[in-house]
């Protein structure tokens, strides 16, 4: 089993729940800026489980650097 989690959201903005589908396209949550952070900016985790943290290493298609207001994933 796999968990993927998601960090530094806009508080308000997250759209699902624990054991929610979602695929390509759908808006989880919107980008905050929690953190020691100057920017906007997530964390995205996908780990075995979250008690050991092992992680492993997972491939993005190449979007490019997202600007302002810019949908990631679409």
């Amino acid at each position: 089993e796999e968990i993927s989690s998601v960090y530094h959201l806009r508080k308000g903005t997250v759209a699902v729940k624990v054991g929610d589908k979602v695929k390509r396209g759908d808006v989880v949550a919107h980008c905050g800026s929690s953190g020691y952070s100057l920017y906007p900016h997530v964390h995205y985790v996908v780990c075995r489980d979250l008690t050991s943290w092992i992680c492993r290493p997972i491939k993005f298609l190449d979007w490019g650097v997202p600007k302002l207001n810019d949908i990631v994933g679409k």
